[in-house]
């Protein structure tokens, strides 16, 4: 799941700002922290994949504590009725957590920090099919060893969980080794193996 999942890196700079905002410099620096993510990119090498960068500031009214994150633009330059926007929508946030009526825009409105979200769209994985086999799953035989199922100890067959084929299906009692953990098959269980190399365990 984690090697088939978007890959998102987080850039944050502090840039304290009182309104009304400098909206080049305010450019200038999402062109900075969108420079150092396409470096990312080229290092990691991602980036000929598809790739999106989402942009956030954190903004407060003046001499409070909290601050509220908003999106900011995302085109190429804000311009200064993107601003006006973007103070619009921190309004707005501002009185959906804490009332209606609370955005008190005399006060002033701060500008704390800027942040770009890069996101990559991987590929979806193609999982590989195995063609099956036969039940028999002897080549998989380790040996034996004493198993308590039902009260008490009884010899029991051992399966390396490595050497298992598509198709083969493991009776209980029995027990499959990988290298991780140890699967024990219960006296009426069976275990198969599908086409995917998955252990799928039929309850009695």
């Amino acid at each position: 799941g984690i090697a088939s999942s978007s890959h998102v890196r987080f850039y944050a700079k502090s840039e304290p700002m009182l309104a009304p905002f400098d909206v080049g410099r305010m450019n200038e620096v999402f062109t900075n922290l969108e420079q150092a993510a396409v470096a990312d990119l080229e290092r990691s090498g991602l980036r000929s994949y598809e790739h999106t960068f989402s942009r956030f500031v954190d903004m407060k009214f003046r001499r409070q504590a909290n601050e509220v994150r908003v999106p900011a633009p995302s085109f190429k330059d804000i311009t200064a009725a993107g601003v006006e926007a973007l103070i619009q929508l921190f309004c707005e946030r501002y009185e959906q957590l804490y009332g209606e009526g609370t955005a008190y825009t005399q006060a002033g409105i701060e500008l704390g920090a800027f942040r770009v979200t890069s996101t990559v769209t991987l590929l979806p994985w193609q999982l590989k099919a195995h063609p099956l086999t036969s039940d028999s799953p002897e080549q998989a035989f380790k040996g034996r060893r004493p198993i308590y199922f039902s009260g008490e100890f009884e010899e029991t067959p051992v399966y390396d969980a490595a050497l298992l084929q598509a198709g083969n299906v493991v009776a209980g009692p029995a027990i499959i080794d990988s290298a991780a953990t140890s699967l024990p098959v219960h006296p009426g269980q069976t275990a198969r193996i599908d086409e995917y190399l998955n252990i799928l365990l039929e309850l009695a």
